[in-house]
């Protein structure tokens, strides 16, 4: 019936067909409502540097289809202190690698509480709804993978969906991904959500295409990390060491993307029927 709301129908005979009983029902997709309003959101001490780029201009994905309008440009990075909690250096001085309306934007109501619930949902109770749930750790390469040419394995922990050929059967697979500790991910790519509790660290050109939330902080060198769609790190443990900085290096790249996140979250979503009236029977 739209895009988030369907009917949904069923069909009941008995033995010899002399009567039948049809009933459908009413569901809505329920999404979680990230508020993901810059390519990077955070509260915390930050530093990018090297060849990195932060842009909040909307993008979308090469070769995806179906995209609705791009929105007006987000922030690069949005944060509550700026002036005090960011620094540049190398490629980025002056905020040369950072890009969007306005570059940087200062936004006293982030805190906490603001970065780490999701819609009504509080971090912690994120995990019941993910799909996927890894321990942490270092993953040296994500990649899809498939039962067979048209069946695609989404039992394998490492396969979080194709962005990169979305026409392949693993284009329309979207997990939501919790990481249970601190993850270190290297090459490959994946699409959906990902949650990290705990701090994520990009160094080997992973690229990833939906909305990512991380409770401490990012942190990316070498190649980097490639993100399309948008980050909220949200340094929940704040203290004043480099270990606990955000830090935007090496060859990374954070692309605002209206796109990624909405057909991330809509594939994503969990099904609900209407509080009221949900379901009928038809003639």
């Amino acid at each position: 019936l739209g895009d988030m709301l369907f009917r949904v129908q069923s069909y009941g005979f008995n033995q010899d067909s002399t009567s039948h009983v049809r009933p459908g029902a009413l569901v809505r997709l329920r999404a979680m409502e990230f508020d993901i309003n810059a390519a990077l959101k955070t509260q915390g001490k930050t530093t990018v540097g090297g060849s990195s780029e932060i842009s909040g201009q909307d993008s979308v994905p090469t070769g995806w289809s179906d995209c609705p309008p791009t929105m007006p440009d987000q922030p690069g990075i949005r944060m509550p202190n700026p002036d005090s909690m960011l620094s540049t250096s190398g490629g980025c001085g002056g905020y040369a690698c950072i890009s969007g309306d306005p570059q940087v934007m200062q936004d006293t109501t982030i805190n906490t509480s603001t970065l780490t619930t999701v819609g009504d949902i509080p971090f912690d109770s994120l995990k019941v709804y993910a799909n996927k749930i890894i321990s942490g750790g270092t993953i040296q390469q994500i990649l899809p993978s498939y039962l067979n040419p048209t069946t695609c394995n989404t039992a394998d922990l490492h396969n979080w969906g194709d962005p990169i050929t979305p026409s392949t059967p693993c284009g329309s697979y979207f997990p939501i991904i919790w990481s249970d500790g601190d993850l270190t991910l290297g090459s490959g790519y994946g699409q959906g959500v990902l949650i990290v509790n705990g701090n994520l660290t990009g160094n080997g050109g992973f690229q990833f295409f939906g909305p990512v939330l991380v409770s401490q902080t990012l942190t990316t060198a070498g190649n980097g990390g490639h993100f399309n769609g948008g980050v909220i790190a949200a340094n929940t443990d704040l203290c004043t060491s480099a270990s606990c900085d955000t830090q935007i290096m090496g060859n990374a790249v954070i692309s605002f993307s209206s796109c990624a996140l909405i057909k991330a979250l809509k594939q994503s979503a969990t099904s609900a029927p209407l509080f009221q009236r949900s379901w009928v029977n038809l003639y």
